[in-house]
Order: C-alpha cells, then sequence, then structure tokens
C-alpha cells in the first residue's frame, strides 16, 4: 500500500502522501496550483480501500504526467512535429524565395512526420 497513509481516528479517509521527486519541487501542484514542498499530501476522500487505490494511481499518473512534460522524452510527440512542420512553413514564407527551412529539414527531416504519413505509414 505504497503512498497510502489512513490517518488514525474514527471516520478518517485514506491520504496520498510521497516524497515530491527532485525535479519538481518548486513547481505548481497539478491539483491546486500551489509550490510543490519536500512531500506531496493530497486527501482521497474515501474509506474504502479499493477506491483509495483507484485515486492514488490518478494522483500518481498526474505526477508522473508532470514529471514527463520535465524531460526531453516529449520533444518529438506528434504536437512537437507538427509545430516544427508549422514553423519551417512560415519560415520558408517569411523569406520571399530564399529557403532558409533547408537547415530545419536536414535536421528534422527523420524526426518529424507529416500528417498523410500518420494515416498510411510506408509498408
Amino acid at each position: 500500500m505504497r503512498y497510502l497513509v489512513q490517518p488514525r481516528g474514527p471516520g478518517k479517509s485514506w491520504v496520498f502522501r510521497m516524497l515530491t521527486p527532485p525535479d519538481l519541487i518548486g513547481l505548481p501542484n497539478p491539483w491546486d496550483g500551489k509550490p510543490l514542498g519536500k512531500e506531496i499530501k493530497k486527501g482521497l476522500a474515501t474509506r474504502h480501500l479499493p477506491e483509495a487505490r483507484k485515486r492514488r494511481d490518478i494522483a500518481l499518473g498526474d505526477i508522473r504526467r508532470a514529471q514527463r512534460q520535465l524531460s526531453n522524452d516529449d520533444a518529438w510527440s506528434l504536437q512537437s512535429a507538427l509545430a516544427w512542420r508549422k514553423m519551417t512553413e512560415d519560415a520558408r514564407r517569411r523569406e520571399d524565395g530564399e529557403e532558409i527551412a533547408d537547415g530545419y529539414d536536414l535536421v528534422l527531416n527523420d524526426r518529424v512526420a507529416f500528417p498523410h504519413e500518420l494515416q498510411h505509414p510506408p509498408p
């Protein structure tokens, strides 16, 4: 029952409690926007253990998502690929006749997926 604590006393609900990962200290809390301290505590508002486990998993998922957003793993997602593609198209439009976006294409050609390729991947 990792990260689950039930305080003593009658009618007390389960609490999600964990040490904050070092890279998240000081960043906004995903639930209330306040800066995260050394420990994360969140009341789960249930005394039923199976429901507390579900709510703990959701809270833990929110924290893991926040960690992932800080890492570089999301840098090559579909959203970032489409943003890079739009940026290269805008760069071509800004420079009349001069193809300055070729440098972007050389670097990103293997990483950036175009929408028509996503719908029908090559065999």
